[in-house]
């Protein structure tokens, strides 16, 4: 092994450094252009969801809102997501389980096989 050859050694190691670094410079540069398109994309799809809202006439809640009336209408009574007050349309809460909703009555045929063992019809 000679002086030479070695020297070629480091000047190939160089090169070869200097090529990757190269590599991550433009790395780093086509993940910002990434990040740039991302944001604007995230900008114009709230704009176009915005849009929406307005051209189907549809009020814009925010979810603070939503869940603030929500809770209004729970403490008043008139819960649009509870149906534990009213008696099942199906059994008129005769039925064997208790405080269901009408599409978890198992006096409806689609619900056949939830019914418990020994289960017999109120009806």
């Amino acid at each position: 092994v000679t002086l030479t050859d070695i020297e070629a050694c480091f000047d190939n190691m160089a090169a070869a450094a200097q090529m990757q670094s190269n590599a991550f410079d433009e790395l780093v540069k086509s993940n910002a252009a990434l990040v740039k398109s991302v944001a604007e994309l995230t900008k114009s799809n709230s704009e176009l969801t915005k849009a929406n809202k307005q051209a189907a006439g549809l009020p814009e809640t925010s979810r603070q809102e939503a869940n603030s009336l929500r809770k209004k209408l729970e403490a008043r009574g008139n819960s649009a997501s509870s149906n534990t007050e009213r008696p099942c349309r199906n059994c008129k809460g005769k039925g064997s389980q208790p405080k269901h909703k009408g599409y978890q009555c198992f006096e409806l045929p689609a619900n056949a096989r939830k019914r418990p063992a020994g289960w017999v019809s109120c009806l």
